[in-house]
């Protein structure tokens, strides 16, 4: 079994990567739908806004951002336990660092590369108020993951594999993920890993019907 976490810069392509790899390989795919879908049947209908906003100098001692914090690593490690799975966005390197059977990958590309990538999805005035779209994405992506797990969401050394679509052309990406995910699959479990996950059992029926929701709609 092997998991695979994909942190990925706005509009570097990672969106699209990881679904590949997930297709490729035939894992689950885990986005942001699925994990607020699970969060949403705990009560915990705020974290889109938790995450979608820099945390202010309060946010790591509010009590209901710790608690949705909590289940949102519940749930990942969750999915971890159940199968193979691509688990995109949501802090996973974190939340994975110590597990010998996980695969860490951050998808990037260079700034210009990715505003010109936004300016053709979303229609701004001019490419500075694009350039000012796409810095404070990055800015709010950095200070979720300082706030609650204390790691830089920049640096390659948190990282497995790092890829810049600026220059990798995305089935490559796709390519490489993929080998080294098999690849990691052959190699001897040392230390801490997936299979040691203990989950909770309502979790557990609440992920295989929110998955069964989600193959019945789509």
């Amino acid at each position: 079994m092997a998991v695979i976490t994909i942190s990925r810069e706005l509009s570097s392509l990672g969106t699209e990567i990881s679904r590949q790899v997930a297709n490729v390989l035939g894992y689950q795919y885990v986005d942001k739908d699925i994990v607020e879908a699970i969060l949403q049947q705990y009560g915990l209908i705020e974290f889109d806004k938790l995450y979608q906003t820099a945390p202010g100098m309060w946010s790591r001692l509010d009590l209901m951002n710790i608690q949705m914090i909590q289940m949102l690593n519940k749930t990942m490690l969750a999915f971890a336990r159940r199968s193979n799975a691509v688990v995109l966005g949501r802090g996973g390197f974190a939340v994975f660092k110590d597990f010998s059977d996980v695969l860490n990958v951050r998808v990037q590309a260079p700034f210009d590369v990715r505003v010109e990538r936004t300016m053709k999805k979303i229609l701004f005035k001019n490419k500075s108020e694009a350039e000012d779209y796409v810095r404070e994405h990055d800015h709010v992506r950095q200070a979720f993951i300082q706030t609650y797990y204390s790691k830089n969401w920049d640096v390659a050394s948190n990282f497995n594999l790092v890829i810049d679509t600026g220059i990798v052309p995305m089935e490559n990406a796709v390519d490489w993920i993929v080998s080294a995910a098999r690849e990691l699959s052959k190699h001897p479990i040392r230390g801490k890993s997936t299979g040691d996950i203990t989950v909770d059992s309502v979790l557990s029926r609440t992920i295989e019907e929110i998955l069964q929701k989600t193959s019945l709609a789509a």
